[in-house]
This record gives structure tokens, sequence and C-alpha cells, in this order.
């Protein structure tokens, strides 16, 4: 069930970000907003946004390692899988000039996360840095593209550019950035509710999952976007969205989530995922030995929780608990009938037989009509157990049945035999019927 969630909610935020983006890029055409703003703002921030939507409610719902593992991972995923499924399809053959001050953005930007993450947390302070040095970005890569007609001004312009169908009309164009909203925070609700779920039946840390599941879904905005770039030979455009998502992701998304709620940086995204300075890296797999004497790592950390002696003992607990309840359980037994000779039981014709057709008897609440092959011929048996079974749930089953009856009509319908029934602890019908796995219809039962 969680996976479907994980699956649903990444669905909806996919959808949810397209709607967004197609919407708002249809607002700021009929705004007179330039394609060079569009492309560097719009569709930065659209595709950007299950990442911005799932961060934040991680952070507001008090779970910051999900917050933090979803934007780590997904800078890693839009580097390492998108730019990688990209170069699959066509070479990538880009113009350094047109990426040269996002590249370096991106690398100065995950310094800065490194230098801020190094106290173990990003507080409210280190909230400021990134929104101010997101919105510094901003600035200049507006002031240089406009006015002095860069490189890589003509890639945020294509960026807008790849998206089609826009809605025509206001209201669908309000419509669309309505249920891109909805379908994000609706998504990232679901999604977050199965990746916490996966989380605990694996016994993972809820870092991991954010770093991997929830970081892979919430970049298929990106994905796409530079998949179909890639196809139509605009390279600059599906290595540029990957770029400026990463800035996104780093700056924005890390900044207005600390801002609302400060995030504890999980030692396994410090220790790994973001290559931390502690660790000499260079030097594994140099000289004779995989790792080389003297060298520092991390803290170990344990892949399953700790199960402690107090959780042991409530389980055994609660087990005798269950245990004492059903010696407890006192059952009213049928006291024995009158006693009657061998030969009178040898009379008895008992065979196994398997029900093949089941249904209610009309204006009767406690009778079924069953059809029991018992291997010598197919019968009608009527039978006072349709409280305690459903006609279409005994279908199959494999019953004992007394074949030798003298047939007695019930209601119209004339019976010819009888199921052995007993009743269970709780007072319900339940069959007496043999191990199915060893004998078949018509068997005999001495």
């Amino acid at each position: 069930m969680n996976y479907l969630l994980l699956l649903i909610g990444v669905i909806l935020l996919t959808a949810g970000g397209e709607a967004l983006i197609r919407g708002s890029l249809a607002a700021a055409s009929r705004l007179g907003i330039s394609p060079l703003l569009s492309g560097l703002v719009i569709v930065g921030f659209g595709t950007s946004a299950p990442e911005l939507v799932v961060s934040v409610d991680a952070a507001m719902s008090q779970r910051p390692d999900i917050a933090m593992g979803n934007v780590v991972g997904s800078n890693i995923g839009n580097i390492l899988l998108i730019l990688g499924v990209c170069a699959l399809i066509r070479p990538l053959s880009v113009k350094p000039a047109a990426l040269r001050r996002d590249a370096v953005t991106g690398l100065a930007a995950s310094l800065l996360f490194l230098v801020l993450a190094a106290g173990s947390a990003l507080g409210r302070g280190d909230s400021a840095v990134l929104l101010t040095a997101f919105v510094a970005y901003l600035g200049w890569a507006y002031w240089s593209e406009r006015f002095h007609a860069t490189a890589s001004a003509e890639v945020h312009k294509a960026e807008a550019e790849e998206f089609s169908a826009m809605p025509q009309s206001v209201v669908w164009t309000v419509a669309s950035v309505a249920i891109g909203l909805l379908l994000l925070i609706v998504g990232s609700r679901v999604l977050l509710g199965g990746a916490v779920g996966i989380a605990q039946d694996l016994g993972l840390s809820e870092a991991v999952i954010g770093l991997i599941l929830v970081a892979v879904g919430t970049s298929l905005p990106e994905f796409s976007i530079s998949v179909i770039a890639t196809l139509r030979q605009h390279a600059d455009v599906a290595v540029g969205n990957v770029l400026g998502s990463n800035i996104f992701n780093l700056l924005a998304i890390l900044g207005i989530s600390a801002l609302l709620q400060p995030l504890p940086v999980h030692e396994r995204i410090l220790n790994f995922d973001q290559l931390s300075a502690q660790n000499e890296w260079k030097d594994i797999g140099a000289g004779t030995h995989l790792i080389p004497a003297g060298h520092t790592l991390g803290q170990p950390e344990l892949v399953f929780r700790k199960i402690e002696d107090s959780e042991i003992q409530a389980q055994l607990d609660k087990l005798m608990a269950t245990k004492l309840a059903n010696e407890n359980t006192n059952t009213t037994l049928m006291p024995q009938k009158e006693t009657i000779t061998f030969e009178d039981f040898s009379k008895l014709d008992l065979r196994v037989g398997t029900i093949t057709e089941a249904e209610k008897m009309p204006k009767t609440k406690k009778l079924l009509v069953l059809k029991v092959d018992t291997g010598l011929d197919t019968r009608t048996i009527v039978s006072g157990i349709a409280e305690d079974f459903d006609p279409a749930q005994i279908v199959g089953k494999k019953v004992t049945v007394v074949i030798n009856l003298a047939p007695r009509p019930l209601r119209g319908v004339n019976s010819e035999g009888m199921i052995l029934m007993t009743q269970n602890e709780e007072g319900k019908l339940v069959f007496v019927n043999p191990d199915e796995s060893e004998v078949g219809n018509g068997e005999t039962i001495n």
C-alpha cells in the first residue's frame, strides 16, 4: 500500500508541476513578461515545484530528514540520472559560454551548503544566507542577460519555448494554475505518507528514503523537460535545466524550508551524499589497500533500528495475556447424546464432497441451496448456514457429507443429504472438512 501511495504521489506531483508551469507561462505571456524572465524564473520555479512542496511539507510535519534528503538526492539524480539518460539518447554538445555562469553558481551553492551544514543544522540564519544568495543570483542573471546579451540568455528563452499547447483563455489559464497547485499539495501529502510508511516497513532512516525514492519522484519534471530538449537537439537547454534546478533546490527550497522550520542535517547526508571534506576520497583505492591506514571514517549507522528490551517485554506480555484469555474461555459444550451401537453407526455413509454451487433460498434467512459433488453424483443439499457463510466464499470448499440419508423436502426443495458442521468458541458454524491435499471426492470416511 505504501508503494502505491508513493507512485500516486509522484504522478500527482508531476501532473501538478506540468499544469502549474503551463498556466504560469500563459499568464506571463498575457501580462507581457519577456521569454527571458519566464524561462529564468517561471520554468525554474515550476520544475522545482514538487521538491519545494514536498520539502516544505516534510519540514512542517517534523520530517527534516525527508526535506533535506529530497533536495540533496534530487540534485544527485539531476546530474547522474537525467544527464546520463539524455547523453544516452544523444551526445550533449553544449556551448561553454552559455552554461558557465550557472555551472559556477551551482558549484558555489553546493559549497555554501556544505559550509552551512557543517554546524549539523540549517537554522533561520542559514536560511537568510541561502535566500539572499538566491535573490542575488536571480538579479545577476537577469541583469547580465537583459543588458549584455549573453549566450545564457538564449538558453533561458529556449527553456520557456520547450512548452507547447499553452492554455489560450483566461479561464483555462487560471484553472491550470489552480489545478497545478492543488495537485502539488495533495501529491506531496500522499507521497510523504507513502515514503514514511516505506521507511518504517524496511527499518530504514527517512534520510535514505528521501535521498532515493522521494528525490527521484520529485525530479520527474526536470527529467521530462531535459529529455524533450535532447530529442529536439537543444543540448544547452537540457543541461541548463538541470543546473538551474540544482541552484533553485539548494538556495531557494532549502532556504524556504529552513525559514519555516530549522532542519537538522542527517549524518548520512554529510558523510556520503555531499562527499564531506573530512573524508579523503581521492586516497581510496591508492596503493595496495582499498582504504589506507589512518583514513578517517564517518560514524557508523545502524541499517535497522535497535529493538529495546522494553519493546520485547511488551510483546511477551501481550502473547501471555492472549494465551491466558484462550485458556480461560468458558465454552458451553453440548451434552452427550444417547448411546448407539457400532451397527447403528456403520449404517452412516460419510463421503468427501466439494461444493460446486451455492445460493440463498428465497424468503429465508438461514437456508442455502448447495450443489455438492460427492464423487458418485452431484446432489442438492439444503443447509441452514446462510447466517455464517457467504455463498460465493464456500464454492470449491471440501466438506464431509452424509450421502445415505433419505431425501427430505425443505421449502419445496428436495434435500439429498447432510453436511457435517461444528461450532467454534465464538458460536459460529465451521465445516468439518478433511485435509484437502490428501483426499478426493467420493472417498469414504470411517
